[in-house]
């Protein structure tokens, strides 16, 4: 599947990562933010997020294996 996000080095689409959520303290922050953990991939990504207070995020990945960070919020 094709998204509208191409990675600068191959100009194809990400081929880990169906979608990426995030959490911050503002909309912009979490825009950028999911942008570049999808560029990224879950495993850099979730590294990144770890890093910075008051970011968490979910990752879903294209086999449907969903991912989140310890302070994510979901109702389960």
């Amino acid at each position: 599947n094709h998204h509208h996000l191409l990675d600068p080095k191959t100009g194809r689409s990400p081929a880990e990562l169906s979608s990426v959520s995030v959490v911050a303290p503002t909309a912009l922050e979490a825009d950028a933010l999911s942008t570049a953990l999808f560029m990224m991939g879950q495993e850099k990504g979730m590294r990144l997020v770890d890093s910075i207070p008051e970011v968490e995020a979910l990752f879903v990945s294209k086999s449907g294996q969903v991912t989140q960070s310890s302070g994510f919020p979901l109702n389960t």
